[in-house]
């Protein structure tokens, strides 16, 4: 479990600490605490293809079933638009 109010991050894989206690251990989804068991990805706020930065200003961390949803809106929203 991700121990917030100790300040205790686990390791994600690639996420890191300071990226996980940026967002108080919650999905900026749904706000739901992330738990051990939860599988966790880095989003790009505003995405690569229009434009958005590669920096930690433009990442939020997000549970996979959200992040593969908002994904494919963006490429369907592309797809829409010709960009």
């Amino acid at each position: 479990m991700v121990k917030q109010q100790c300040g205790y991050f686990p390791y994600y894989g690639h996420l890191s600490r300071h990226d996980i206690k940026r967002q108080k251990g919650r999905c900026n989804a749904y706000n739901l605490i992330f738990r051990d068991a939860d599988v966790i990805e880095l989003d790009h706020i505003i995405p690569r293809s229009l434009g958005g930065l590669d920096i930690s200003a433009n990442w939020q961390l997000l549970h996979r079933h959200y992040h593969h949803t908002k994904s494919a809106a963006e490429q369907n929203s592309v797809r829409t638009r010709g960009v």
